[in-house]
């Protein structure tokens, strides 16, 4: 349930049972008929109520598997993306490594030969 739709519902609960008794006392009828009247609206009160918390409970139920599902969804998300950087970093020390083993004195990536670097 939405968080300004629990105060509705507790508002019309509370009007339905302020309503059903000030209608059943206020009605001409007989002791016996009024009693029987106020446990016939109790009656109907308990059976909405079991009916609204059955409602919420499934609802409760479906947001936490829609939540768990969703949570397994981010976890894989990073596991991944943890994989895949620590590939790009090996990638990337490999290619460091190499590069510095093809570095000549000189500076240059790749000498041609001694000369090439005796001349700079």
């Amino acid at each position: 349930m939405a968080k300004g739709t629990k105060p509705f519902w507790i508002g019309a609960i509370i009007g339905t049972v302020v309503g059903s008794v000030s209608a059943l006392l206020f009605a001409p009828k007989s002791g016996r008929e009024l009693r029987e009247d106020i446990a016939e609206g109790a009656k109907q009160i308990g059976e909405r109520t079991q009916t609204i918390a059955k409602q919420v409970g499934e609802s409760t139920s479906e947001m936490i598997e829609a939540s768990k599902n969703r949570i397994g969804e981010v976890k894989q998300s990073i596991s991944e993306w943890k994989q895949s950087r620590l590939q790009v970093s090996s990638v990337a020390e490999e290619i460091s490594d190499n590069n510095e083993a093809n570095e000549s004195p000189c500076g240059e990536e790749v000498c041609e030969s001694d000369s090439a670097c005796e001349s700079k």
